[in-house]
């Protein structure tokens, strides 16, 4: 995935190694950063929205407690998974935007279940309509304005 990114391992003259990118990332990088900075100077609300997923019974394998062994049991297993969709900014979380359903696939993959025509539904129904006013959406690192 490293590799698709358009970064490389190399030597450096102390023979240690070091990740190195593609200038082409610098440059989308310096241009994304440049435009993001301009929406801001110009007051425009900045909504960053992503999709992740967990499992319901997700645990971590270290917690604090007392001596008492109680709510030590690891799950059967990893229970259905959840996809979560949200959006939010220095204004908080956008309201009526949150987007949460149970997989039906058993695959490690939420990208088959969060396709584009469910994306595009969860932006037109739920998200663009409740944006504040001129608003900067940014998704995966690409900006889209919104207008009023």
């Amino acid at each position: 995935m490293i590799k698709k990114l358009g970064f490389k391992w190399r030597k450096t003259r102390n023979k240690r190694r070091v990740l190195i990118e593609n200038h082409n990332i610098h440059s989308l990088r310096e241009t994304y950063l440049t435009c993001l900075r301009k929406y801001i100077a110009e007051g425009h609300p900045i909504v960053y929205e992503d999709e992740a997923y967990i499992h319901s019974s997700h645990i971590v394998p270290k917690s604090w407690s007392d001596d008492s062994n109680s709510g030590f049991m690891a799950p059967v297993s990893k229970g259905e998974r959840m996809i979560i969709i949200h959006a939010g900014g220095r204004l908080g979380f956008i309201p009526n935007a949150l987007l949460i359903y149970r997989s039906q696939q058993k695959t490690g993959d939420l990208h088959k279940e969060m396709n584009a025509e469910n994306y595009i539904k969860q932006l037109r129904t739920m998200l663009i309509p409740n944006l504040p006013p001129n608003s900067v959406l940014v998704i995966v690192n690409s900006v889209l304005v919104i207008l009023p």
